[in-house]
């Protein structure tokens, strides 16, 4: 959820970045909304590769909340791994 969430925020700030570029900003505008827009790219760049690691681990992590119940299961297998051929 947080590549998803961090993807659609990078997407916001460049559409809001152009907008505002359009409409003639001042510079301590303009780097600001380059900072917000370089922030929310490290973050979804960051949720990427944490995301890959995961998959080349094989390691399935879920986490279910329902109310105040928690269940956390990790582990589990790779794609292809104990079936029979």
């Amino acid at each position: 959820m947080g590549i998803l969430r961090d993807e659609l925020l990078s997407r916001r700030y460049e559409t809001l970045f152009a907008q505002r570029v359009q409409q003639s900003m001042s510079w301590e505008s303009t780097l600001k909304y380059q900072d917000w827009l370089d922030r929310a790219q490290k973050r979804y760049l960051s949720a990427t590769k944490d995301l890959a690691v995961i998959r080349r681990l094989g390691v399935a992590a879920i986490q279910v909340n329902t109310g105040e119940k928690q269940v956390n299961t990790i582990g589990g297998s790779r794609p292809g791994e104990g079936e029979n051929p």
